[in-house]
C-alpha cells in the first residue's frame, strides 16, 4: 500500500500520526524534565492515546498476516509493526498509576510484537513464558546454586552480545537515516532501515521483559501482604460490636477501705474498689493517661506515709524558688513582695484571741 494510507473514514493519514509517535518518543527518550512531571505525563498520555489510535487502523486495514513474510510486506509499512512495542515503551513510563497494572500491560505489549517479528521471520526469537506469578518469591534450593551461576553466567555473556549488537544497529541506524530522510532514496537502504529498527526493537522488548519478570513478582508479593494485612485489621464497626459484645460489668465503689469491707460483705458477687484502688486500676489498663506534671505534689497522707519522698520534695520546691528569685522572676518578685506587705499588717500571734486582750 502506498504512503498515504487512510483509516476507514475521516482521520488523520497514518504516516502522519506514526511521525507524531515517533516524536513523542524522542521526547520522552531526550527528556530532561522529571518524568513524572505533570508536563511530561500529559505528553506520554496522549502519545499512547495516538498509538492507540495507529493500531486500530493498522487492524482496520489488515496491513500484516500471520501468512506472510518480511518479503511481502510494503517497504513503508514495516514501521508500523513497532507499534506495539512504542506502545509497550510509553506505557512503562507511566507514573500516575499503579504499578502492578502497567507492568502486566507492558508485558502484553512487548511479547505481542516480539511474536510479530517472529511470525513474520525478521529474526528467530524466543518468546518468553507468559504464565503469570502466583505472587510469591521464592528463592532457589542449595542443590540449584551451581546451576544458577552457570545460568547467571550464561546470561551476562548474551547480556553483553545483545549491547554490543545494540550499539553496531545504533551506528548503522544514523548512517542511514540521512538516506530515509530524502525524497528519493534507494528502496534497498530503506528497507535495510526499517528492518535494522525491527531488530533494535527486538533487543529493547527482551530487556524490558526481563525487567518487569523480576518486577512483577516482588509486586503481587507486595499486593498480597498489603491484602492480608487489610483484612488482619479490624474496621470501627468491627471494634464496636466486639465492644458491645463484652457488655458492661458492673461494681461498687467505695470512699475507703472500711466501706469497701462493708459492701464487700453485703454483696460478694460485685467487685468492690475504693477510689485509689479504681484510679490505679484504670491508670495501670492505659485508660487514664497520668504524666508526672499531673500528679501534683504529695497529700499529707503520702508525706506521713512517705518523709523521704516528701524531704526530696521540698528541697526540690527550695531549690526551685531560689533559682526564681536569683533570676528576677516577675510571679516569684510579686509573691514575695505580697508576703512582706501580709507580714507588715499582720503581726504574728494576731489571731483568734479567744476574746482576749
Amino acid at each position: 500500500m502506498a504512503e498515504g494510507i487512510e483509516a476507514m473514514g475521516d482521520g488523520p493519514k497514518l504516516s502522519a500520526l506514526f511521525e507524531e509517535i515517533w516524536d513523542v518518543y524522542q521526547f520522552i527518550e531526550n527528556c530532561q524534565e522529571p518524568l513524572a512531571s505533570d508536563g511530561v505525563q500529559g505528553r506520554l498520555r496522549i502519545g499512547i492515546q495516538k498509538v492507540e489510535l495507529a493500531i486500530r487502523m493498522v487492524n482496520e486495514l489488515e496491513l500484516f498476516s500471520k501468512n506472510e513474510d518480511l518479503e511481502e510486506v510494503a517497504t513503508n509499512e514495516i514501521k508500523y509493526m513497532i507499534l506495539p512495542a512504542l506502545l509497550g515503551y510509553l506505557i512503562n513510563q507511566k507514573t500516575q498509576e499503579e504499578r502492578i497494572n502497567i507492568v502486566h500491560k507492558v508485558k502484553i505489549f512487548f511479547n505481542d510484537y516480539l511474536k510479530l517479528i517472529k511470525s513474520y521471520k525478521v529474526v528467530d526469537v524466543k518468546i518468553p513464558e507468559t504464565s503469570e506469578s502466583n505472587g510469591d518469591v521464592a528463592p532457589p534450593g542449595p542443590s540449584s546454586g551451581a546451576m544458577n551461576l552457570i545460568k547467571m553466567a550464561g546470561n551476562r555473556q548474551a547480556k553483553i552480545k545483545e549491547f554490543m549488537e545494540r550499539k553496531e544497529m545504533e551506528r548503522r541506524l544514523n548512517e542511514l537515516r540521512e538516506h530515509v530522510e530524502q525524497e528519493h532514496m534507494d528502496e534497498d537502504l530503506k528497507r535495510d532501515y526499517y528492518t535494522t529498527l525491527l531488530k533494535k526493537w527486538v533487543i529493547i522488548a527482551r530487556e524490558e521483559l526481563d525487567a518487569v519478570s523480576y518486577e512483577i513478582p516482588i509486586l503481587e508479593h507486595r499486593e498480597k501482604l498489603k491484602q492480608e494485612n487489610k483484612d488482619a485489621t479490624p474496621t470501627a464497626s468491627d471494634q464496636e460490636v466486639k465492644t458491645k459484645k463484652q457488655g458492661f460489668r458492673p461494681f461498687i465503689l467505695t470512699k475507703s477501705m472500711l466501706q469497701k469491707e462493708v459492701f464487700g460483705l453485703g454483696y460478694p458477687s460485685l467487685p468492690t474498689y475504693t477510689l485509689d484502688e479504681f484510679f490505679d486500676q484504670k491508670v495501670k489498663d492505659g485508660t487514664f493517661k497520668v504524666s508526672k506534671s499531673d500528679q501534683g505534689p504529695m497529700s499529707l497522707q503520702e508525706r506521713t506515709s512517705n518523709p523521704e519522698q516528701a524531704a526530696k520534695e521540698d528541697e526540690e520546691y527550695d531549690a526551685e524558688k531560689e533559682r526564681k528569685i536569683e533570676e528576677d522572676d516577675e510571679d516569684e518578685l510579686k509573691k514575695a513582695r505580697e508576703m512582706d506587705e501580709y507580714k507588715d499588717d499582720h503581726r504574728r500571734g494576731w489571731g483568734n484571741r479567744m476574746n482576749r486582750l
